[in-house]
């Protein structure tokens, strides 16, 4: 499950058996390496229920784990952080996605191990000043 694109991005998340929408925003992008990425500028999202608003969640990067913001793995879809958000093969069966409180501020999901339904990125293309 390798994902590569260059650019900052979103990606976006469909819990499976919930409403959960989560995701994070990579300013970095993906490449097809093992290897850590340092930002100070990535962060988590959950849109919660989609009921409320009190229930969105914004998780920024830790500074002391700016590091380890993202992973870039062959074998993996979107990872952020040791564990924070993380997609393996077969996402949307065996419970290959996590998400746990570690290099960023707060805990995303209350489904620390799920599927998913599907997931989107976008590509963020900044918008050119015409003057």
């Amino acid at each position: 499950m390798l994902l590569e694109l260059q650019a900052p991005c979103v990606v976006v998340l469909k819990i499976k058996g919930t409403d959960q929408i989560i995701g994070g925003y990579n300013p970095v992008g993906w490449k097809g390496r093992d290897i850590w990425e340092y930002t100070e500028d990535s962060f988590l999202f959950s849109l919660g229920n989609g009921k409320s608003v009190k229930s969105v969640i914004l998780s920024r990067v830790k500074n002391s784990y700016a590091n380890r913001a993202i992973f870039h793995g062959k074998l993996y879809g979107p990872v952020f952080g040791s564990s924070d958000l993380e997609m393996k093969e077969k996402f949307n069966k065996d419970y290959n996605c996590w998400s746990q409180a570690s290099s960023y501020e707060y805990i995303i999901t209350s489904e620390s191990r799920f599927c998913v339904d599907d997931y989107e990125v976008f590509q963020i293309i900044k918008k050119e000043e015409n003057y």
